[in-house]
């Protein structure tokens, strides 16, 4: 594939690759290739971002993959990231109290300033 292309001529994705990868492979449709990305970069130590974490929770969704998606959840509470793509993912797939649950939750968090690594991918 793309990423193992890239790693074979010394050129090492960042989290903007994995993001765009990911990204694609979740609005194709595919999300089980969507979810590898993410995990491969966790594994190749890249911190995900909210985009990271929205492209991974928006897979799990089309996959039905509600106990991850709850692990994802957990994992941007505690890296800090924004849970508004969370709780749209949960309220429109009718997990309607756990949505409004995670807003409130959201609400109660300091706002904090968006970095150029936290933006989505043109």
């Amino acid at each position: 594939d793309m990423l193992n292309d890239m790693q074979y001529r010394k050129v090492y994705p960042n989290t903007m690759v994995y993001n765009v990868v990911a990204g694609t492979c979740e609005r194709a449709g595919q999300w089980e290739r969507s979810l590898l990305f993410f995990q491969r970069m966790r594994e190749d130590g890249l911190q995900p971002n909210d985009y990271s974490f929205g492209a991974a929770l928006r897979a799990c969704e089309k996959g039905k993959q509600w106990m991850l998606a709850n692990r994802l959840i957990e994992d941007m509470q505690h890296a800090g990231c924004d849970l508004s793509e969370a709780v749209l993912v949960l309220a429109a797939s009718g997990r309607t109290q756990e949505a409004v649950h995670l807003y409130r939750q959201h609400l109660k968090r300091p706002p904090r300033p968006v970095e150029a690594s936290q933006s989505r991918p043109s």
